[in-house]
């Protein structure tokens, strides 16, 4: 794991931690779904992005995006869309549903790749921008882990990127589907993660470790 997520070639992918889908007032919660793993997740995962930034990892966010007019949906997307979701045109580009969560802001410098399908890469420079930065390991965090996450971990790996998915750091609007998409990610404990940076901060650990237990409750000794 040490040699995997060497900060020198790793970069952290947060997935869509966006109103429409994490916030009780975003589309997502008033089409009927479970937003409540989603709110439970973001203090975890911000405190982990924190911890990678302070060991030199590279930070880069997707914002999934939806053009006015149905610009970037075709027939087969907006049937698609429509099972997840009452409203297609969730995360519409300029609208408050598009927006990063508070807390979950990128911060300036950071990649922002806006995405109109469930993958990173498709139809972007999101491979572009991770080669040209010499990335070769990917930690893919957020949501959903059922969709977003899992189609983009999934992309990665065909595209010859080493992968290691969380499974503390991604969440659902489904807990029996996020159970379904950790067993196919065959995701790891972010702890493990976070051995394999000897140059973060025992602050930043620290920090982590009690966003987790908030959580989560106290770890067994």
């Amino acid at each position: 794991m040490d040699e995997v997520v060497d900060p020198k070639h790793t970069a952290l992918v947060v997935i869509d931690m966006q109103n429409d889908f994490c916030s009780t007032d975003g589309l997502f919660a008033k089409s009927g779904k479970d937003v409540s793993m989603l709110e439970e997740l973001m203090p975890r995962l911000s405190a982990f992005v924190k911890v990678a930034r302070r060991a030199g990892v590279m930070v880069l966010h997707t914002q999934n995006t939806t053009l006015p007019n149905g610009r970037s949906d075709s027939p087969a997307w907006v049937r698609t869309k429509a099972m997840a979701c009452h409203d297609p045109e969730y995360t519409l580009e300029g609208s408050w549903g598009q927006a990063f969560c508070s807390g979950m802001e990128p911060r300036k410098g950071e990649p922002v790749i806006k995405k109109h399908r469930s993958s990173g890469f498709v139809e972007t420079n999101m491979d572009m921008v991770l080669r040209s930065s010499g990335i070769q390991s990917l930690i893919v965090t957020g949501c959903l882990s059922d969709g977003c996450v899992l189609a983009t971990a999934l992309q990665a790996r065909f595209l010859n990127y080493y992968v290691v998915v969380p499974g503390d750091c991604i969440g659902s609007t489904n807990r029996e589907r996020h159970e379904a998409a950790v067993k196919l990610l065959g995701t790891v404990g972010s702890e493990e993660i976070l051995k394999g940076w000897p140059s973060s901060s025992s602050s930043g650990e620290a920090a982590f470790t009690r966003s987790s237990r908030a959580v989560h409750g106290p770890t067994a000794s």
